[in-house]
């Protein structure tokens, strides 16, 4: 998981489902298979802008991580800081912030949001396909995608 390789793997792992299919189409299949009540959600509308949202969130995430590893903020200072935004769910940004202090889980914010910028950053998002069978069926780094 903390290799250089670690973050090209979460980074395709991340752009996989987005090369497989178009965003609504991605989201129509979650919808099908994940929701117990796919009725009762949002709208494809409302949950592909959400997505969209979700990976700018990522960045913070980064932001946050950044705070609580290199500046040592507490728990309790990366959530009222993060509250003063005013637009993130108590519950989801608890786990987060717990995630990101977690020394065992704490690097995964790096790999999985460093990996798919490396990715998107060098090929677009979606990658397309001919970049996106290169990353897969060659040894690529982290470094050779800066």
């Amino acid at each position: 998981m903390n290799t250089p390789s670690g973050v090209v793997t979460e980074g395709i792992a991340e752009t996989a489902p987005f090369m497989l299919f178009p965003l609504d189409e991605k989201v129509r299949i979650e919808l099908k298979e994940f929701c117990q009540n796919p009725n009762e959600e949002d709208s494809l509308e409302i949950l592909i802008k959400q997505i969209e949202v979700k990976r700018k969130f990522s960045r913070f995430k980064i932001h946050l991580a950044n705070l609580a590893n290199i500046n040592g903020w507490s728990e309790n200072k990366l959530f009222d800081y993060a509250m003063n935004f005013g637009f993130f769910p108590k519950a989801n940004l608890q786990s987060d912030i717990s995630f990101i202090l977690n020394p065992k889980f704490r690097i995964i914010h790096y790999t999985y949001n460093y990996g798919i910028e490396l990715i998107t950053k060098k090929f677009g998002f979606p990658p397309k396909l001919d970049d996106f069978k290169y990353i897969l069926s060659n040894p690529v780094l982290s470094w050779d995608l800066d």
